[in-house]
């Protein structure tokens, strides 16, 4: 419990850092006693953990940690603008419960596996290709991409982040072929509706 408290401690400080100047806790930074106050609650021991937490990936080499953020934070595949489908397959990756057990590939030639899916003959290579490459071969090129991904809404849009949604829809097929897919006919929609309306606006 007191770590999950921490944990809210932690984001409820580092949020407050980024709400819009009209809002009355912003208006209430002007008193010295809030802004004490909320000063010292970000000292808390998650944040002191950050340094310990980047020791942890460094010494550990499951495949799982090693695809994590070296630096605790939100991770953007929670806020960036996706369809609920879509976020759940970035979520399943994330936690390794996509592309789950292996099994035969549809294709015949291995299991469903990370390894054999980024050169699976169901996936279009031309996919993997676009994608942002890794400087070290143990890192799964999905992985990468996720954690290459901007943390924030002020930096710049991801040219890959159709593109991944896309593998991560083929993937998703062939893992899962019992399910219905029928309704996805256009990926990453809220995505490019977002990048319309910011280019009507230049």
């Amino acid at each position: 419990m007191k770590f999950h408290a921490n944990a809210l401690i932690a984001k409820f400080c580092i949020r407050s850092c980024f709400l819009p100047a009209q809002c009355l806790l912003s208006l209430l930074y002007r008193h010295h006693t809030v802004y004490s106050s909320l000063v010292s609650l970000g000292k808390t021991h998650l944040l002191i953990r950050e340094a310990g937490f980047a020791i942890f990936l460094q010494s550990n080499t499951q495949v799982l940690i090693q695809a994590c953020r070296p630096v605790l934070g939100v991770d953007p595949i929670l806020f960036l603008p996706t369809s609920r489908m879509e976020r759940g397959r970035l979520i399943r990756w994330r936690m390794g419960w996509l592309p789950g057990k292996p099994k035969e590939c549809p294709c015949g030639s291995d299991h469903t596996s990370h390894c054999h899916l980024l050169d699976c003959p169901l996936v279009p290579v031309a996919l993997f290709e676009q994608l942002p490459q890794p400087d070290q071969d143990q890192i799964h090129r999905i992985d990468f991409a996720i954690t290459s991904l901007p943390l924030s809404f002020q930096e710049p849009r991801s040219a890959y982040w159709i593109l991944l949604l896309t593998i991560l829809w083929h993937i998703d097929i062939i893992c899962n072929s019992d399910g219905d897919y029928s309704h996805e006919t256009e990926h990453a929609a809220k995505w490019r509706a977002g990048s319309a309306i910011e280019a009507s606006m230049i």
